[in-house]
């Protein structure tokens, strides 16, 4: 899935998805607030694109389907049309990817520098969203 502001009110809807799909959760910039990073990213991009804006459907992404409306509704109507994917082996790995670059993050940010570590700072700023 890839969420954008329009998502902002819709946490709790797009991690329910997420999971009865298995998917993971890639955020564009202004979406990043929607989920913390502890949900992996998708690999192949197949699309549904909600919009509340039909002027924008299609803008950024070659849908299969396009939806207009509210995310937050949307997603609730779609839930219950959902089957759940059990096999969650392709989002484990992904989860154990992502646990690993925060280590790697980590570390870069944790390294001594003389006056200050640039990535200290994003570091800090970063895990605290």
């Amino acid at each position: 899935m890839l969420v954008g502001q329009g998502a902002l009110h819709a946490s709790e809807e797009v991690e329910e998805v997420a999971e009865i799909l298995g998917t993971g959760v890639a955020k564009a910039l202004l979406g990043k607030a929607v989920l913390s990073d502890d949900l992996p990213e998708e690999g192949k991009a197949r699309g549904v694109q909600i919009d509340i804006s039909g002027k924008r459907v299609g803008f950024r992404f070659l849908a299969e389907v396009n939806l207009g409306g509210d995310s937050k509704e949307t997603l609730r109507a779609l839930v219950p049309l959902l089957e759940r994917k059990e096999d969650r082996s392709w989002r484990e790995r992904i989860e154990l990817g992502v646990k690993r670059w925060w280590k790697v993050i980590e570390g870069r940010a944790m390294n001594p520098a003389h006056p200050l570590n640039p990535q200290r700072v994003l570091y800090s700023d970063s895990r605290n969203d």
